[in-house]
């Protein structure tokens, strides 16, 4: 017997002869083969009730080869089945060449009589030969699943949303109100109300100086990485960066601005500093005791003339000073302690 795609909705037209169906006059030991073959296409089709034989919804209705990613719903009379073979929707189908392959429907379209189903398949592709198609039970617009699935807490060993082959990958839920994600059995990750830590390194692009990869809602003022160094730019410009384990590098190229940093015992300071001609950022050796708490540093005030002489230094015991040009200075720490730098670049007039 036929399984249950050639039956037909309408009871009156399920007549075909025995054991395809009841047609009038049968005689009764026909009653009893056509029972039991209804009784076993029921059971096959229960076998596997995520996917059916939809047909064209009747007792007609077949599958033809249109192209490698199409099919068509042939019907007979004129059938438009674009509702059940709707876009989103899974399926299977089953042939020589490709074997058995699964799909989701991209396109569905009625010209009179046939449906052209176009499928975009996981793997493989269909052949010009007989195919059996078969819908997955579940409508692309899930409405046999409720909008809120409820799971399990689980554990980071055993992580209630994960992957079939990888069952100690996925999300946890460890206390009210925290989500947290684990790989190969150990907690990587765990998100709650105030914050979201790591336990294995954050990798984010490199960034740029106009770009940095990790900022605020000041998307060009944030930190960078480029040719082996850690650098912070402000608006746009890179102002300090880290290269090694000694080296650090300040540039203050923002008109008007005092550069400050600090830098422990034993590293280099570069400061290359803007011309500004605003005589306020003047700094005074009081100045320079009370910015420091008690650990002064050093404090440059240039005079932008024509021999670019410095006109005053004040430093604190323990930092040696090399001018590199009109607008760069090295500074060596040799304190002792850490020390706070804040210089400025001025001309007096």
């Amino acid at each position: 017997m036929t399984d249950i795609k050639s039956w037909s909705t309408t009871a009156s037209q399920n007549i075909d002869a025995v054991p395809n169906g009841f047609p009038e006059g049968m005689a009764p030991s026909g009653v009893n083969d056509a029972a039991r073959e209804v009784m076993a296409a029921v059971r096959r089709q229960w076998n596997d009730a995520q996917w059916f034989d939809y047909g064209d919804g009747g007792k007609a209705g077949t599958y033809a080869f249109v192209s490698a990613n199409q099919f068509k719903v042939v019907s007979s009379p004129a059938m438009d089945v674009t509702g059940e073979y709707h876009i989103g929707r899974r399926v299977k189908v089953t042939a020589s060449t490709p074997g058995t392959i699964y799909g989701t429907i991209t396109a569905s379209s009625f010209s009179s009589p046939d449906t052209t189903v176009t499928v975009a398949f996981d793997t493989g592709a269909l052949a010009n030969e007989a195919l059996v198609v078969q819908l997955s039970a579940q409508r692309a617009d899930n409405q046999g699943t409720p909008g809120t699935i409820t799971v399990d807490d689980g554990i980071e060993t055993a992580p209630s949303i994960r992957f079939r082959g990888d069952t100690d990958t996925g999300r946890f839920f460890p206390a009210a109100d925290t989500i947290a994600e684990s790989t190969g059995g150990l907690e990587r990750e765990r998100l709650d109300s105030t914050q979201k830590t790591f336990s294995v390194p954050v990798e984010v692009p490199d960034g740029s100086e106009t770009e940095p990869s990790i900022h605020g809602s000041d998307v060009d003022t944030g930190w960078f990485w480029s040719l082996g160094r850690s650098s912070f730019a402000s608006s746009g410009v890179e102002t300090f960066s880290v290269s090694g384990a000694a080296v650090t590098t300040f540039n203050n190229r923002v008109a008007g601005e005092r550069a400050s940093t600090s830098f422990s015992t034993g590293q280099t300071l570069t400061l290359s500093l803007t011309l500004v001609d605003d005589a306020s950022y003047l700094l005074t050796a009081q100045e320079s005791i009370a910015g420091n708490s008690g650990n002064p540093g050093l404090y440059l005030i240039y005079r932008r003339g024509t021999d670019d002489n410095v006109i005053s230094i004040v430093a604190a015991p323990g930092l040696s000073v090399v001018i590199n040009g009109s607008d760069q200075v090295a500074i060596q720490n040799t304190s002792g302690a850490n020390r706070t730098i804040i210089a400025a670049l001025l001309r007096l007039t």
